[in-house]
């Protein structure tokens, strides 16, 4: 499995674990198969089964939505570079991103500036996982549409 290019991908990968563990775990209380322990609040299993299997429908449900949103940022990020406006810009920093970690590895980021139709604009890349070879105050291809998204090719 590749590395993620969007911090929603990882996110939608937990939401669908705790999804799985949530909805297996109502249906064994609804079918009677665990039983709640005797200090828990509600005694009566079906109920029980009952919010487990709701809360783990509201884990996929985001799980999904996150998922989405990751296709969607990725169709954007080769719909700008097969039909974007291609326009110099130029790297403000390249920071690695520790305080996110996916096997054990932290991707970095590029934080970018360009200037298009009067204004300047500053952005940030996508996750990258290996070091880039940019530095700050290199020259950097960004590709522009008319609404504001923006996105570089490394």
């Amino acid at each position: 499995m590749r590395n993620p290019k969007y911090v929603s991908k990882p996110f939608s990968q937990i939401f669908l674990i705790l999804a799985v563990l949530f909805l297996l775990m109502g249906i064994l209380l609804f079918f009677g198969v665990m039983s709640p322990s005797k200090n828990s609040m509600v005694q009566d299993a079906s109920i029980m089964g009952t919010v487990f299997s709701t809360i783990g429908g509201l884990f996929a449900i985001a799980a999904f939505i996150l998922s989405w949103i990751s296709v969607l940022k990725n169709k954007l990020h080769n719909t700008l570079h097969s039909e974007g406006i291609n326009i110099k810009g130029y790297v403000e920093s390249v920071k690695r991103i520790k305080s996110i970690s996916y096997r054990r590895q932290s991707p970095y980021r590029i934080y970018y500036a360009y200037s298009f139709d009067g204004n300047t604009f500053n952005k940030k890349s996508y996750l990258l996982w290996d070091k880039p070879r940019q530095n700050k105050g290199d020259e950097i291809d960004v590709y522009v549409d008319k609404m504001g998204h923006s996105t570089i090719c490394i």
